[in-house]
């Protein structure tokens, strides 16, 4: 793709938060995109540790490589949706996407998606990529089949690649035969039944955010709620190519916030409801909302009992 500024113009936001350790290895998988036109945002989220100072090493980087680069700590921390907002407010770009401070992009993300999604219709908002697995350390690692994760070429290796590790473990339904040596379309129907896409391997359509009235603020699932909106209105694209390295730790949200996550994936499913149940998808969707409460029972029983209780469901113990 040739790599001119009369390409469409790329935002791309890290919000960042406690994650010194890794920010750098973030922002230089940025700088080293082999697409010119991008700005870039980046949106501390008053971060406790050495992160401000790793981001302010790499300013004059950053605004000699960048068409724009704008910095910003928050006073107070706001949450992730909310920097997300704050950056979809500001972004100029006809695309845009946002990665984790302690995620990696690969050379050609951006380039890819790009070439790729400009050869779709307007029936599509987003395309994803697929990523691979890092650990702490930045070692290609692996999942076993239980989500248990291992260096790379481990005997207990099942997949080294995100798409498809929750394609081949589906916890609730069996999903649809997909060929991983061709692209797919994901509609309303595959994200109900679980999210399976990598955050941090998209390139959405700016105006198609903001058509769907961005995120929620205090939501800490923004990715699914974001999914849910868009697949409600239109399609996206799935090529199978690894465009980003998804790093695994003990700090992972996943881990830190294991209930919060829960109840807010409960809590988003339920807003999905009446759309679902008028897409006649009343087995997928009662089929996910029994397999999240069981997970939140084994964290707190009475919550769980609560939510099932509410939506009719009774919980077999």
């Amino acid at each position: 793709m040739n790599n001119n500024l009369d390409l469409p113009l790329v935002s791309i936001c890290i919000p960042s938060y406690n994650h010194e350790k890794y920010i750098a290895e973030t922002i230089n998988s940025v700088i080293l995109q082999d697409y010119k036109n991008i700005e870039l945002i980046i949106i501390d989220d008053c971060s406790g540790d050495k992160s401000e100072s790793v981001i302010n090493s790499f300013s004059d980087k950053c605004k000699d490589r960048f068409i724009r680069f704008e910095y910003h700590k928050n006073e107070t921390n706001k949450g992730i949706s909310y920097n997300l907002n704050k950056a979809i407010k500001w972004a100029q770009g006809k695309y845009f996407y946002a990665i984790a401070s302690d995620d990696i992009l690969l050379p050609f993300k951006t380039s890819l998606l790009v070439s790729e999604i400009e050869k779709l219709d307007d029936s599509y908002a987003a395309i994803f990529g697929d990523a691979n697995l890092i650990n702490k350390n930045s070692e290609a690692i692996c999942f076993d089949e239980q989500g248990i994760f291992y260096l790379k070429n481990s005997p207990n290796s099942f997949s080294d690649s995100f798409l498809q590790f929750f394609f081949r473990r589906s916890a609730v339904v069996q999903r649809k035969e997909i060929n991983f040596n061709a692209n797919f379309d994901v509609e309303f129907k595959d994200i109900l039944i679980g999210n399976f896409l990598p955050a941090m391997s998209n390139l959405t359509k700016l105006d198609t955010i903001k058509i769907v009235k961005s995120y929620t603020e205090g939501n800490s699932i923004e990715d699914l709620e974001m999914l849910f909106k868009l697949t409600r209105k239109y399609k996206i694209k799935v090529i199978t190519k690894p465009v980003a390295l998804y790093r695994m730790h003990n700090k992972n949200t996943v881990y830190t916030i294991r209930k919060k996550l829960l109840e807010d994936e409960i809590k988003l499913l339920i807003s999905q409801k009446r759309f679902a149940l008028h897409k006649k998808l009343d087995n997928i969707f009662y089929a996910r909302l029994q397999f999240l409460i069981r997970l939140l029972y084994n964290i707190d029983a009475t919550m769980a009992e609560y939510y099932a209780e509410k939506n009719g469901i009774k919980l077999i113990k």
